[in-house]
Parts: structure tokens; C-alpha cells; sequence
């Protein structure tokens, strides 16, 4: 609530972003964890089964045995990361650019999962 009004509007277009961006997150649930690693790689992660849905799984982050990482399952990366940072900075007068800039990107730049060099750079 923004003095006093419910900032989830009900109209059509609203309810079409909001699905929009419902569907975004689970395509990057499903996406975050078979991105790059081909059909043998996503076999062996799903332990043979097909990818239908989100399953926990786990991620090695750093040199082989360095970190191996749980992740629940319907995690989602930091595309999804960053819509939502995004959003947050979209207020009732559009989008707040000094919040998005001194707060979110700042913010997010420390907890991106998955965010490479190049996106970080990017954003």
C-alpha cells in the first residue's frame, strides 16, 4: 500500500503483466538449471527423468570440488532476480531511476545467482 491505495491494480492489463511474469519465472526455474549443459547434462541432473517441472538440484559454482550448492527446487536466476528488482523500483509515478540505481542494482549485484561477468557489466 502507497498512501493508502493497493498498488495491485485488477484490470486486464495488469493481471496480463502479472501472468507474463509469473510465466518468466517458471520458464527460469526450468531454464536456470538445464542452461548450457545439453540433453545428457539435464539426464544426469534429473536423474534420467524428463524435465517436466521444477526439481531441486544441485550447482557447483567455482573449480570442480570447490562449492556444490542445493538448490530448491523452482529457484530461478538472476533474469528473474533482476525483473523483480526492477518492478520494485516502478512506483505510482513510473520508474523511480535514483532507486533503481542507488538501491536495487547495487543490491542485486551482490546476490545475482548466476550472473556472469557480462551480465553484471550489462545491468
Amino acid at each position: 500500500m502507497i498512501n493508502g491505495k493497493n498498488m495491485l491494480c485488477q484490470d486486464s492489463r495488469c493481471a496480463e503483466i502479472r501472468r507474463s511474469s509469473l510465466w518468466a519465472a517458471y520458464g527460469d526455474a526450468l531454464g536456470m538449471m538445464s542452461e548450457f549443459k545439453g540433453p545428457k547434462g539435464v539426464l544426469y541432473r534429473t536423474n534420467g527423468a524428463p524435465l517436466r517441472e521444477p526439481i531441486e538440484w544441485k550447482r557447483r559454482f567455482g573449480p570442480p570440488g570447490h562449492l556444490i550448492v542445493r538448490m530448491p527446487r523452482g529457484c530461478y536466476s538472476d533474469d528473474s532476480q533482476l525483473r523483480l528488482a526492477t518492478g520494485r523500483a516502478i512506483g505510482p509515478d513510473g520508474f523511480d531511476v535514483e532507486s533503481f540505481a542507488t538501491v536495487e542494482l547495487p543490491v542485486w549485484m551482490s546476490y545475482a545467482l548466476g550472473a556472469g561477468r557480462a551480465s553484471k557489466l550489462a545491468a
